[in-house]
């Protein structure tokens, strides 16, 4: 097939499945040749054909790169890169970190909800990339990412590292600035 395929990141799950989400421009399920998250399940022998991860991406022409991806139980939660504005206005016209949570044992492409990972998606200006996820033990999901916005004038418009964290009673999207050191900027860790 013809399109980019990039940015794949894989886990494993509890019975020894791999899982592999990758960004593809390639027209599967009817997705358009837009990028879009592409999903694959490995075992030891052989790996499944790719399906279309979120039921959304044939109605949107948006890029959405970069995934990273964690396991917890039979739960796949995904973060990623978009130029979606999704519904209701949640995010702006720029690049912006989303997630979603995912079963397992669903069926794909998947209809979960998808929001913003960033909590100041909508009204930033800065593009944002990147992300790395994580589950805590009390399914907090957490966030790190890339960004250029300035949080309102809090830090410069240069590369910088932000967190946020999700559930176990913490502030919902709270961008935590990673660095504070004027020297140098941490832009992964």
């Amino acid at each position: 097939m013809d399109g980019d395929d990039t940015d794949p990141a894989i886990d494993l799950a509890s019975n020894g499945e791999a899982v592999v989400v990758w960004s593809s421009e390639e027209d599967v399920g009817g997705a358009g040749t837009d990028s879009d998250l592409l999903l694959s399940r490995c075992s030891i022998t052989a790996c499944t054909q790719a399906e279309v991860l979120f039921m959304r991406a044939s109605a949107e022409s948006a890029s959405d790169g970069s995934p990273d991806i964690a396991i917890t139980g039979g739960r796949l939660d995904v973060a990623w890169v978009s130029t979606d504005g999704l519904d209701f206005d949640v995010a702006g016209s720029d690049s912006d970190i989303f997630h979603a949570q995912v079963s397992l044992s669903g069926s794909l492409p998947a209809d979960a909800p998808i929001g913003a990972a960033n909590a100041n998606a909508y009204g930033d200006s800065g593009l944002d990339d990147a992300p790395s996820i994580a589950v805590s033990s009390t399914d907090a999901v957490l966030f790190a990412w890339d960004s250029t916005d300035d949080l309102g004038g809090l830090i410069g418009t240069d590369w910088d590292a932000l967190f946020a964290r999700l559930g176990d009673g913490s502030a919902t999207g709270a961008e935590i600035f990673a660095d504070d050191f004027e020297s140098g900027d941490l832009s992964a860790w």
